[in-house]
């Protein structure tokens, strides 16, 4: 008896899975990685770098250092001679008091006016006494020998004499003019420290001397 062979039969070769969905999948994972490493990788670095430098953005500024601070005091006593010599007085007679305003130009933060000021003059405000709140601070150095003193201990000359102010007159209902320019002196000085805006100015007290020759 003739036995027929079926017409078709299944395959008995195994085929291997299909893998390229899973190579990509693999490979978009180990891009994924590597971003991630190199992003940690940068954020250490940057705490690092703020570790070095104090961390946490705080202040690491230096402080003056001996030179520096005397050629600071040096430069207000240069801007005194300057404004003083551009203050105009009307109708002065004898020793007439006036005030000189400068205003120092740089950026001063609370340390910065500390490591210079801190225990200096008298402190006029805030007080318990006179504006508590106050975001100004105003120290008073009430004669010339508390200024000299001061800055002396930066190793800074002040002098008390040899500046001068404009003298100016005026006749009747005339146009006032330049007389000229009277010697004066130096009699004290308060400092003006405001913190929020950071900001530092003098106000000099000067008087002008015997005026008998203008």
């Amino acid at each position: 008896m003739k036995i027929k062979a079926p017409d078709s039969c299944p395959s008995m070769v195994a085929r291997a899975p299909d893998t390229s969905a899973e190579v990509q999948m693999l490979r978009q994972e180990v891009k994924t990685l590597t971003d991630e490493n190199a992003a940690l990788k940068r954020e250490v670095s940057q705490l690092h770098k703020r570790a070095s430098t104090g961390g946490g953005g705080a202040s690491t500024k230096k402080a003056r250092t001996a030179g520096q601070k005397k050629k600071l005091f040096e430069r207000w006593v240069k801007a005194l001679h300057r404004e003083s010599k551009r203050h105009k007085i009307n109708n002065a007679f004898g020793c007439e008091p006036f005030s000189v305003a400068l205003a120092d130009t740089g950026r001063w933060s609370p340390e910065d006016f500390a490591e210079i000021f801190s225990g200096a003059g008298e402190k006029i405000q805030p007080t318990p006494s006179n504006k508590p709140t106050s975001v100004i601070t105003v120290l008073r150095f009430g004669s010339y020998e508390d200024v000299s003193s001061f800055f002396s201990g930066a190793e800074a000359t002040i002098p008390r004499d040899g500046y001068e102010a404009q003298i100016w007159r005026r006749r009747n209902f005339n146009k006032s003019y330049k007389n000229c320019d009277a010697p004066a002196e130096l009699s004290g000085m308060d400092v003006h420290y405001n913190k929020s805006k950071h900001s530092l100015s003098f106000q000099f007290s000067m008087e002008l001397k015997d005026g008998s020759e203008w």
